[in-house]
């Protein structure tokens, strides 16, 4: 646990100061909108995005390998008796 505590801890700093020194405004286009906003803000938002993404697929990764759970055919009473008369 601590040891994937300090890797997200690495990960979001090396976000940050890559941020940090991306600060110029370029023009975005998508589709019909364009708008210029800056480079840092720009990579925030994709990093914020894929990390979202990530995090839908993963669960949803988790749901589909969920096993049924499974039926233990019933046996008889003396089998786990060590007391019982043969």
């Amino acid at each position: 646990m601590k040891v994937r505590f300090i890797l997200i801890m690495a990960l979001l700093l090396t976000v940050v100061f890559f941020t940090l020194q991306n600060t110029e405004l370029v023009a975005v286009r998508f589709l019909l909108w364009e708008f210029q906003l800056s480079r840092a803000l720009l990579i925030f938002l994709a990093f914020t995005v894929g990390v979202i993404v990530g995090l839908f697929m993963g669960s949803t990764a988790k749901r589909g390998k969920e096993k049924p759970p499974t039926i233990i055919p019933p046996t008889p009473k003396d089998a786990y008796d060590r007391n019982a008369n043969p």
